[in-house]
């Protein structure tokens, strides 16, 4: 199994944006593109609610595309 999202729980290499860069340019081997940018939260004040429902948009759960090639793990 590939690395994971701390966050999300989706694997990294299917990151929607592919932009999860830590502040030295290197990709983030610990956090998605969903909520990590250039080495920042971009939503530091993330409820679990909120979080919950931005991952749900992201893989496409119980949305119109259920081809999606995401995958999350067990929380």
């Amino acid at each position: 199994m590939g690395q994971i999202c701390q966050s999300f729980g989706m694997l990294l290499k299917q990151d929607p944006q592919g932009c999860r860069r830590n502040a030295d340019g290197n990709n983030s081997t610990e956090y998605c593109s969903l909520n990590y940018i250039d080495g920042a939260f971009i939503l530091p004040d993330l409820t679990t609610l909120v979080m919950q429902q931005i991952g749900i948009r992201a893989l496409g759960i119980g949305g119109p595309n259920p081809k999606r090639k995401f995958q999350c793990s067990a929380v």
